[in-house]
């Protein structure tokens, strides 16, 4: 079962979501962001759990470009950045 929504906005942004709870407890949900610079550089802003469809998501990572730039803006957006 696939648990990351892929959506394009714009053909140079697209948005992963997955859900997420803080502390377990409260289900916030997660949204990641992808902006295509150029003719292949991704700007990640902050990056999702590719443990949970690691596929899906690396399969449209690499379509799209190769991830050149990871923005993490606050201490719980890190959590997933080493996967990148």
């Amino acid at each position: 079962m696939t648990t990351t929504n892929i959506q394009e906005f714009h053909p140079q942004i697209w948005t992963f979501n997955q859900p997420f709870s803080r502390f377990g407890l409260i289900k916030v949900g997660l949204t990641g962001t992808v902006i295509k610079f150029g003719y292949n550089d991704l700007f990640v802003i902050n990056p999702v759990d590719t443990s949970k469809d690691g596929e899906i998501i690396k399969k449209k990572l690499d379509e799209i470009g190769k991830v050149k730039w990871i923005v993490c803006p606050n201490h719980q957006h890190h959590l997933y950045a080493k996967q990148y």
